[in-house]
């Protein structure tokens, strides 16, 4: 992640199985990968010692159907919660 340009060499690969990427960086076959996340896998990277740098974040957008409409107050509420409990793990 330190390299210039220049000293960069890459070959692409595409893999369905988030954890056999993780084995090929662990086992020393890739120096680096790019990886869809939504930080769900955050454990596993620092546990795994895979220093790790978001390249772009994206707002989440939440749809719920017509026929569950009577559920927006409750899962407004649920989700403002996790959002808060997000925040203040960050924070400490």
């Amino acid at each position: 992640m330190h390299a210039k340009p220049g000293e960069l060499n890459a070959n692409i690969f595409e893999f369905d199985d988030f954890h056999h990427v993780i084995n090929l960086l662990l086992n020393g076959r890739f120096d680096y990968a790019i990886l869809p996340s939504d930080y769900s896998e955050e454990a596993i990277f620092e546990q795994s010692g895979i220093e790790y740098i978001p390249l772009v974040e994206h707002e989440l957008v939440h749809v719920i159907h017509k026929k569950h409409s009577h559920l927006i107050d409750q899962l407004s509420a649920a989700i403002a919660k996790q959002l808060q409990l997000l925040k203040t793990a960050e924070s400490e």
